[in-house]
């Protein structure tokens, strides 16, 4: 079936702007910040030497560019008229949190109580004490949370690319999200790499069964980060 030249122009709008994010949100802004801790201080992985407000102010760069990334990408991709995305809950979406909940705690083997991101916060406040640790804190959420957008936004303009361009319903952004997002995870470790692998293929799949839900998808992802 031949594909019309609108449905090119719009293939090109959504590769170029996912593309784009993949580019400036995932990765640059990562590198970033990570760039600023060898920058700034004597830094090494094996001695986890650093300080509060080193920390807090790579957290804030790495968080900045996520969110000028968004936030552009938003414009752009409203601007194009490809914005496809809706922000909803319904009983599809509960369902979901639990299977996410479900399939986090058996990777773990258990329930971990308190949840993972409180001993985080809590670390950061034995690490950096009351004040750096509470920014800390506060930024580690907002990276949390702006991932959740990436992850949303990542599945919307390469699924609706390979919707358009190839006509079929294939999981294309699910394939996206997994090359680009999924499999960067095993830089932390092959366990952690195969988790990212099957997190992002179930991300993917609960924003196509939920109708372009973006927001069971980022609630899922922050559900993933309690267990």
């Amino acid at each position: 079936m031949k594909v019309f030249q609108t449905d090119l122009q719009q293939v090109k709008n959504t590769l170029r702007g996912g593309v784009l994010l993949v580019l400036s949100g995932l990765y640059l802004s990562e590198i970033s910040g990570v760039f600023f801790l060898f920058a700034t201080q004597k830094f090494h992985f094996s001695s986890r030497k650093i300080t509060g407000t080193t920390y807090a102010v790579s957290l804030f760069i790495i968080c900045s560019l996520r969110y000028l990334s968004l936030y552009y990408y938003q414009k752009w991709i409203k601007e194009k008229g490809v914005y496809r995305i809706n922000f909803s809950i319904n009983i599809i979406s509960i369902f979901f949190f639990l299977a996410t909940f479900l399939f986090a705690a058996l990777w773990n083997g258990k329930v971990i109580f308190p949840p993972l991101f409180v001993k985080e916060y809590i670390h950061f406040f034995k690490k950096f004490g009351i004040f750096w640790g509470g920014i800390s804190s506060f930024l580690q959420t907002v990276y949390y949370i702006l991932e959740g957008f990436l992850i949303v936004y990542i599945l919307d303009s390469f699924q609706t690319a390979g919707e358009t361009l190839i006509l079929s319903r294939l999981p294309w952004g699910v394939f996206a999200l997994v090359l680009f997002w999924g499999s960067i995870h095993f830089l932390k470790g092959t366990s952690t790499g195969i988790y990212g692998l099957i997190l992002a293929s179930l991300l993917g799949l609960f924003y196509l069964a939920d109708k372009r839900n973006g927001l069971t998808v980022l609630i899922s992802w922050l559900i993933s980060l309690t267990v």
